[in-house]
């Protein structure tokens, strides 16, 4: 069977020939991680799995049934237009994962309890 030692394999990628482009690369894609696949799914199963079952549980009284959630956001390079605004076509994204959140606190119990 054939096994992988991944410190070794990062060490061999990092220190190799072409090591500065790989560095480069690397850190442009930490940077722009917003804009890469599958980061709007991480995003939205994040918030859920966070609210669902790592968070506790707050009471909603009858006097507050809606708490505030306060979640926060970047815009990467990718995201952004000539005069650095925000481009129009990502809010909807960055809507998305804040409704997410506000949905996850708001049922959490309830989906608790249907586990």
């Amino acid at each position: 069977m054939y096994t992988l030692n991944v410190a070794s394999f990062i060490t061999a990628f990092y220190t190799g020939q072409g090591k500065s482009s790989r560095i480069i690369t690397t850190a442009a894609l930490l940077w722009n991680w917003k804009s890469l696949l599958l980061a709007w799914n991480f995003h939205i199963w994040h918030c859920m799995v966070l609210h669902l079952f790592v968070r506790d549980f707050h009471t909603h009284t009858p006097d507050k049934p809606l708490h505030p959630i306060i979640s926060e956001s970047h815009a990467s390079i990718g995201e952004i237009d000539y005069r650095f605004h925000k481009s129009n076509s990502t809010y909807l994204a960055d809507l998305d994962i804040d409704r997410s959140h506000l949905v996850s606190h708001l049922i959490a119990r309830a989906g608790h309890l249907a586990f």
